[in-house]
């Protein structure tokens, strides 16, 4: 009887989407790999804060989009397990929901029509409003004058760069094989079908050739265009005492999530760029950018103000012009798809995003990818 040929795939980006659909394909019997023009991990993801969010201020406006993002969520506690066990190390995932706060009564009525709205679409959620002394009894050194918050019970955070360094050491135990410093410059097609991807140092052939490189998918040579923008985000790390905060806490323009040593991140800003996308993350940001962002997060916790700055960084988030929704699914040309445009939101999404597109690719169905992220709605 003859051997059944194992399917090939090539994946650009090693990001937290690239590696989780490599990870996804490679335990279903495919051959990957994964080309990164860094190093693995090194792009946007390494600078989100790990936030589990379908329904706080990051979650998707969109109710079909959000209950793809609460599928994600629910899927997330069997995919921690498994990366965790092939990669054979430990990530931090704390499930201890997420605050919004309030100061006035306009903010708390605010709040509450949140719930309704969600309520309303048909999902089934846990949240539960809180006034002041609910609030500080939750988190006691939240500011005082806050008259009440929301709490998002069912949310979580996970320790973004344990997670990819997981999902790389997890793929490479699985077979994955990982070129890193190598730029993919433009995809191979033999008439209308792709099979494969021209890089810095050779030609790389696949069955399957999947762009999960954000904006950088515009300046791959024979890529048809993807309406996108890039949006970067800055943001700076402060340690005070292990437990100071013990979730993630939201007000205005500010949001803070802590680690459990005692790590709090502080984000962040929101401004257009042009900034290349091979440099999707700096080390460094503007002196007086992270003095904004420490007042800013200080009226949530003003205890964070007196907190030594440990880190600070940028990254480029990506958005689609039309709708800000993800672009997930083939695009364009026969074995060519692509994995973008998650705009704050590829960390939740990503165990359900991995796991629909892996589908997408061996059954040719679109079933488990919602229509408002496929690849072929109108406006792309």
């Amino acid at each position: 009887m003859p051997e059944t040929k194992q399917r090939t795939a090539v994946i650009g980006g090693a990001g937290v989407a690239g590696m989780s659909l490599a990870y996804q394909l490679q335990r279903t019997g495919w051959q990957v790999t994964v080309i990164e023009a860094n190093t693995a991990g090194s792009g946007t993801s390494r600078a989100a804060f790990g936030n589990l969010e379908p329904y706080s201020g990051g979650g998707p406006h969109n109710p079909i989009t959000r209950k793809f993002v609460l599928t994600s969520l629910r899927d997330w506690a069997q995919w921690h397990d498994d990366v965790s066990r092939d990669a054979r190390m430990p990530i931090e995932m704390v499930h201890k929901g997420t605050l919004e706060l309030a100061f006035n009564q306009s903010e708390m009525l605010k709040l509450e029509k949140t719930v309704g709205e969600v309520k309303a679409e048909g999902i089934e959620f846990n949240a539960r409003m809180l006034d002041r002394d609910a609030l500080l009894a939750l988190e006691p050194n939240v500011n005082p004058k806050a008259i009440g918050g929301l709490h998002f019970v069912d949310e979580a955070y996970v320790d973004t760069h344990v997670l990819l360094e997981a999902l790389r050491k997890a793929g490479e135990r699985r077979g994955v094989r990982f070129i890193e410093h190598d730029l993919v410059k433009g995809i191979i097609r033999e008439g209308d079908e792709v099979v494969g991807v021209d890089t810095a140092r050779g030609k790389v052939l696949a069955d399957v050739t999947v762009l999960a490189e954000g904006s950088g998918v515009n300046h791959i040579a024979g890529v048809p265009h993807v309406r996108m923008q890039g949006i970067m985000g800055e943001a700076i790390e402060v340690r005070g005492p292990p437990g100071y905060v013990s979730r993630s806490i939201q007000y205005g323009d500010s949001f803070m999530t802590p680690r459990e040593n005692g790590r709090i991140f502080l984000g962040a800003t929101y401004r257009e760029t042009e900034r290349s996308p091979l440099e999707r993350y700096r080390d460094r940001i503007d002196p007086n950018v992270a003095k904004e962002l420490l007042n800013l997060n200080a009226v949530a916790v003003p205890g964070v103000r007196d907190f030594q700055v440990t880190r600070e960084w940028s990254g480029i988030r990506d958005k689609t012009t039309i709708d800000q929704q993800p672009v997930v699914g083939r695009w364009q040309f026969s074995g060519l798809f692509i994995s973008t445009g998650f705009y704050g939101l590829g960390i939740t999404e990503s165990p359900a995003t991995a796991i629909a597109l892996a589908n997408l690719i061996e059954t040719r169905s679109w079933g488990m990818i919602p229509p408002t992220i496929r690849s072929d709605r109108a406006g792309l």
